[in-house]
């Protein structure tokens, strides 16, 4: 499941020709809070739970 999550993150960001850091600036936008590109990548990965941030993700990339 969370590598499941990673390889959507990370493929929807390809198909949409945009990186890390765009992500992490519209998630900024819809959620308040520390954000930065790595705790991102932990999030992405799985390494730090974060369901607020991983619904906002969602909604940003439009995946489930």
């Amino acid at each position: 499941m969370i590598l499941d999550f990673e390889y959507k993150v990370k493929n929807k960001l390809l198909e949409m020709k945009k990186n890390q850091s765009w992500l992490i600036e519209e998630v900024k936008k819809r959620h308040d809070g520390f954000l930065d590109s790595a705790y991102m990548s932990r999030i992405i990965s799985g390494k730090r739970q974060a369901p607020e941030i991983q619904k906002v993700i969602c909604s940003v990339l439009g995946i489930e």
